[in-house]
């Protein structure tokens, strides 16, 4: 598999965003440590919907169909986890315009492209204890493999190995944002929550390709 189709491409968000369903109270649980608990709630319902979005509209190109998807999590997400995750997804979008079948290097485009959007917005970076520790190694795995030319399994087994590795990590830091600042060294020994969705959606992503072609 060397590319995807739109209807492929969709396949694969919606088994992602049953998993990022299906761990909701995961979330929650992690990030009632050292957050506000409600993560999994806001992720949940972000991606039921958008998956709900993609299910019952049609899309002709991969952008078209990335948009959508995007869009969605920031409407029915809110905040700003709505709007980083979301713009996963959107900011890369409009560098597809018209594409029906997308490949790895395509796809490593466009979650570079969300990352710095994400950065840009957010301000931070490997060892803030956020979702960027799980975001920055799978983009640049995603960007190995396409030098590699590796196919799409290979990439996103590639890419989830990394997230995971990286949302590890985040047990080793302290936090700069949110809730868990005020906390100081008591952050440390615990996840962020937000890494670990990433973590969760880059492993979801793995597993669809793993099985073959779905659509």
């Amino acid at each position: 598999m060397n590319t995807l189709t739109t209807d492929q491409l969709a396949a694969m968000l919606t088994y992602a965003s049953g998993v990022i369903v299906d761990n909701e109270d995961l979330l929650c649980s992690l990030d009632r440590n050292i957050g506000d608990g409600d993560h999994g709630l806001g992720m949940a319902r972000g991606y039921r919907t958008a998956a709900a979005e993609i299910a019952t509209t049609h899309h002709d190109t991969v952008g078209s169909l990335l948009n959508a998807f995007g869009e969605a999590l920031v409407d029915s997400m809110g905040g700003a986890s709505g709007v980083l995750n979301g713009q996963l997804f959107v900011a890369g979008a409009s560098r597809l315009a018209g594409v029906k079948e997308l490949t790895v290097d395509g796809w490593a485009q466009l979650v570079a492209a969300g990352l710095a959007d994400i950065q840009k917005r957010g301000g931070a970076a490997v060892g803030d204890k956020t979702m960027v520790d799980a975001l920055v190694p799978a983009s640049q795995a995603l960007a190995d493999a396409a030098a590699q030319h590796d196919s799409f399994p290979q990439a996103l087994h590639s890419a989830a190995g990394a997230a995971r590795a990286g949302a590890a990590s985040t047990s080793d830091f302290r936090a700069k944002y949110g809730k868990a600042h005020a906390l100081g060294d008591r952050a440390i020994g615990h996840v962020d929550a937000g890494a670990t969705s990433m973590s969760l959606l880059f492993g979801a992503f793995a597993d669809w390709a793993a099985n073959g072609e779905r659509a």
